[in-house]
């Protein structure tokens, strides 16, 4: 009978040679011209009669194979590259074989299924056992990785992957994911998209590591008392046996916030590096476009916005910036009020929390002035603020024109600088310089006594002494000098 197998095209040759030559007469049995060689887990059909009694060299010879591996069946078909057939010691050969039907194999971490054009097995065989199988050719994955809920999907070309019985599969190689993989463990969830490039190490059935260097993903990081960070990018990095290990430049999600002390600070956008080791984020570098919001209890909330860099690590954001005002900040003491309308604020956060500040601001203040009005200045100030300590100071200048009566004093601020410096939160002596004034004075008394000459008069008398005034000296408006009789 002809038995029911695929025959390699060098057979199919010989085939036709042998029904030319008969005429098509012989039975079909008789037709086909090979040589069955059964042995453990496979059989092998060699076309041509190769006896048992004596020892046959096959290179050339055209073969197809059939082996059992894992309960599934492998066939192939080729011609053997060298080797030798007796039936004692048996068949041993290597032959480059193209698979007939697609392959699937199971076991462990690892599912493939090779198959398609192109596809095929490379097979070593002794004493009629198959001793080991390089595959090749189209391949869809699947490789399990303890702890995580689906397996690696994968599908390429498999290039060096090899089979050996009582080992397994190992295969180290590029190839691509088919579908989005997660990965979660401890406080890291990161996502690989399909279409990214792995490289993928499985030794004896068992997943080693993928190891991948531009992948699109998502990363977040659950951060112990600040709320979760998500970041999306091209990710860089490796999943083995201890984990997950990332070493990328990613771009922020936005929103995230988190509020230590009396400071929150919100990152809109920005760029951060993070390392991550064994599911453990490491430390990670930031640049980002934040808003911050720091709670001053002797004034209104500071609200401030522009560029933080820095660095998260040990559990906190080490960070610093020059940031401006979102709004004006209204700040207060029993010695003054002041509003900060515009400049720049560099701040230090430490450990997450506000550490200082260097302020450099346009500002209105208010000095109070016991028993008189509140003198009013404004000016760009300088200085720091810090552990709840202000020091700072400018040399301010009049808004608007200052008036104090005292008694029978009127005095008039018209102009000029006044030097203010807070330290320690404490308000020092003010400085004036530059002034420009009006003082008038009025006194009222008896029994004094002067004189008039040429257009002025003066006067003294003891209630201008108890004053501290020697004399008065006073110049009427208008034409100096005696008035004319005539």
């Amino acid at each position: 009978m002809l038995r029911n197998h695929t025959w390699p095209v060098p057979a199919l040759l010989v085939l036709l040679g042998l029904l030319v030559t008969f005429g098509g007469g012989i039975r079909a049995e008789e037709q086909v011209n090979e040589t069955v060689v059964r042995g453990e887990g496979m059989v092998v059909r060699l076309l041509g009669n190769f006896p048992g009694d004596r020892k046959h060299d096959l290179a050339g010879v055209a073969v197809t194979a059939e082996f059992t591996i894992e309960g599934e069946t492998l066939v192939g078909t080729g011609e053997i590259a060298k080797g030798t057939y007796q039936a004692k010691p048996g068949i041993k050969f290597s032959a480059d074989l193209d698979l007939i039907d697609p392959f699937v194999y199971e076991k462990g971490d690892v599912k493939i299924r090779l198959g398609g054009q192109g596809s095929g097995v490379s097979v070593t065989v002794k004493k009629s056992a198959l001793k080991k199988a390089v595959l090749s050719g189209a391949v869809e994955m699947e490789v399990a990785i303890s702890g995580q809920e689906g397996p690696l999907t994968l599908v390429g070309e498999m290039s060096g992957g090899t089979y050996e019985p009582g080992q397994g599969v190992s295969h180290v190689g590029s190839i691509t994911l088919a579908e989005d993989f997660e990965y979660s463990s401890g406080t890291v969830t990161a996502t690989l998209a399909s279409g990214g490039s792995l490289t993928v190490g499985v030794k004896k059935n068992r997943f080693k590591y993928a190891s991948f260097l531009e992948v699109q993903g998502e990363v977040q990081v659950a951060l112990l008392l600040h709320g979760d960070l998500k970041m999306t990018g091209p990710v860089g990095g490796k999943i083995d046996g201890a984990g997950i290990h990332i070493d990328a430049t990613l771009t922020l999600v936005p929103p995230f916030e988190y509020t230590k002390d009396k400071v929150t600070v919100r990152m809109k956008s920005g760029s951060l590096g993070v390392q991550v080791k064994s599911n453990k984020l490491q430390k990670a570098t930031v640049e980002v476009d934040a808003e911050m919001d720091v709670e001053v209890s002797e004034g209104s909330d500071l609200l401030l916005g522009g560029e933080l860099g820095g660095v998260y690590e040990n559990g906190g954001f080490d960070l610093t910036g020059n940031l401006g005002l979102r709004e004006e900040f209204e700040y207060h003491r029993p010695s003054l009020r002041g509003s900060l309308r515009s400049g720049v604020v560099g701040v230090e956060v430490k450990k997450s929390g506000f550490k200082s500040a260097f302020l450099d601001v346009e500002a209105e203040v208010d000095v109070t002035i016991p028993k008189a009005p509140s003198l009013p200045l404004e000016g760009r100030l300088r200085g720091t603020w810090a552990k709840g300590e202000t020091d700072l100071g400018g040399e301010l200048t009049l808004r608007k024109e200052y008036t104090v009566v005292d008694g029978t004093s009127k005095t008039v601020l018209h102009g000029g600088t006044v030097g203010l410096r807070l330290k320690k939160g404490k308000l020092q002596p003010l400085e004036f310089s530059d002034l420009v004034y009006r003082v008038e004075i009025v006194v009222e008394g008896s029994g004094g006594k002067g004189e008039y000459d040429d257009g002025r008069f003066t006067f003294e008398s003891e209630d201008l002494k108890n004053r501290g005034l020697k004399g008065l000296a006073v110049e009427p408006a208008g034409p100096t000098g005696p008035v004319s009789d005539e």
